[in-house]
């Protein structure tokens, strides 16, 4: 089955990806994007609890002039959310197959992974661009830097309490992430590469 699916925002794909797992614990989802796209994805990702990131091989793409794309792949493993990030083609230039139970293709993806996912439910997700409209509880700020990127300031109406919780949970997350970039330099280490 292929099908357009549309999102606001990426945070909405993200959270329904999320919930899809989580409803079904024998799916395997895949997202195929460039990096970027990918690299959004595991921003959001990181906000959510019970997730291991001990799958993770995040390679910067300019170190090493790859400009395809990535695969991020969720599912559970005894009520853990399990998550993995890759690039796509091999050291051969080949693509590597994407899918799992259910694909999900973002953006201008090369329409030669199309063939790959025969038996997946494939679906062409579709977000729409950042408009600087907000809701009631927020106050937005957004500009477009020199350098191509995005800077946006959001003040929203939370209490105390719930900042705190936020802030709690990002350093929660952040601890999480350092210890897996340690762990990825003593590998380096261990194996002088």
């Amino acid at each position: 089955m292929n099908k357009d699916i549309n999102f606001k925002y990426i945070e909405d794909f993200v959270e329904y990806i999320v919930d899809r797992v989580e409803k079904d614990e024998d799916l395997f989802l895949t997202v195929v994007g460039k990096f970027e796209e990918i690299k959004t994805i595991l921003k959001d990702v990181m906000l959510f609890e019970f997730i291991n990131f001990e799958s993770l091989q995040i390679e910067i793409p300019i170190m090493d002039n790859y400009n395809s794309e990535f695969i991020f792949s969720i599912w559970m493993n005894d009520g853990i959310l399990e998550i993995g990030c890759e690039k796509l083609k091999n050291k051969n230039g080949e693509y590597d197959n994407p899918c799992g139970d259910e694909t999900y293709l973002l953006g201008n993806v090369s329409s030669k992974i199309i063939p790959l996912c025969e038996g997946s439910d494939l679906y062409f997700v579709n977000i729409e661009e950042y408009n600087e409209e907000c809701n009631e509880c927020c106050e937005c700020d957004c500009h477009k830097d020199d350098d191509g990127g995005y800077t946006i300031k959001v003040k929203c109406d939370l209490d105390l309490d719930e900042a705190m919780e936020i802030i709690d949970k990002m350093e929660s997350r952040l601890l999480e992430v350092n210890k897996i970039f340690k762990e990825m330099n003593n590998m380096k280490n261990l194996f002088r590469f």
